[in-house]
């Protein structure tokens, strides 16, 4: 016996069914044709009823022609659409008629949005490569705009059909904007006054002249800092700069640390070059810099 969750499927599928005029007629053909198979239960030595609603050979059989007639419907509506749309594009039928009847369609088929939004997909293509593209895109776009949030959601249009962007100024410019941010704005650091832990930390691994460890061991030390605190990757340059100065018996450490952080040589030389101007005055830091320039 069939359980109430399979009672209310056929129930459900057959109601569906049945409501289409033009096919009534052949579920009553079907439902006189399945108890036959009951007949056949000798062959499948179980005990069946004759009875569609508990039979469940009838069951599944009834289940198995009601999709294969759904599917069937389901491409006729696909084809219907595909030729409302393909008129929109050959000038034969205007934007709001093809609307008009795209509204009546869905009334009777909840499957309309997604048939539809296929078929704009498959067509937006065919309108761009036109020959008479000046006037069918600009109708694709009317007739999408109608569609849209009507029978589609306007975000799913957004996302699958490139059309829309010229209808759009608005999200032009917040393309506009987003570009701006994302390659012309300067990137903000912490500067040594706002994050003096990570600067001491990074100075204290500096000053020890990296307690033995090779110099590419640092420079990841160096990068994880720069990470953990968001340095100002030219600061750290100039702080390295300083404790070399501050080092100049490990001249060696510090050459291959720089070599590689791959600074910019031209930035390097107007690091040293603004500090020469910074200490003219002492000729002890002119000493200790010039062993940089060593």
């Amino acid at each position: 016996m069939m359980n109430d969750i399979s009672r209310e499927i056929i129930k459900r599928k057959r109601t569906a069914w049945e409501t289409s005029k033009s096919n009534q007629g052949s579920i009553k053909k079907i439902c006189k044709v399945l108890p036959v198979l009951c007949s056949k239960k000798g062959c499948l030595n179980i005990r069946l009823t004759s009875t569609i609603k508990d039979c469940f050979l009838c069951y599944f059989c009834l289940c198995k022609l009601l999709d294969d007639m759904f599917e069937a419907n389901e491409n006729d509506i696909q084809r219907l659409i595909l030729e409302l749309c393909e008129k929109v594009i050959l000038l034969d039928l205007t934007p709001q008629e093809a609307f008009s009847k795209l509204q009546e369609l869905h009334l009777s088929c909840p499957l309309l949005p997604s048939l539809l939004l296929d078929v704009l997909v498959t067509l937006e293509g065919d309108a761009h490569s036109s020959d008479n593209n000046e006037k069918t895109v600009p109708l694709f776009t009317e007739f999408v705009n109608l569609i849209s949030d009507q029978i589609i959601p306007a975000d799913i249009l957004r996302i699958e059909l490139d059309v829309l962007e010229a209808s759009l100024p608005a999200n032009k410019q917040q393309l506009v904007r987003l570009k701006t941010r994302l390659y012309y704005k300067q990137a903000k650091y912490n500067l040594l006054r706002e994050e003096s832990e990570g600067y001491a930390k990074l100075i204290t691994e500096l000053m020890d002249g990296g307690a033995g460890l090779p110099p590419k061991t640092m420079m990841t030390r160096v990068l994880c800092l720069i990470g953990q605190f968001n340095l100002d990757p030219n600061r750290v340059t100039d702080i390295v700069l300083e404790c070399f100065e501050c080092c100049a018996s490990q001249k060696s450490f510090y050459i291959s640390l720089l070599k590689e952080i791959k600074a910019n040589k031209d930035y390097l030389c107007t690091l040293l070059g603004f500090k020469y101007t910074f200490y003219h005055a002492s000729v002890f830091y002119i000493i200790q810099l010039s062993y940089i320039l060593i």
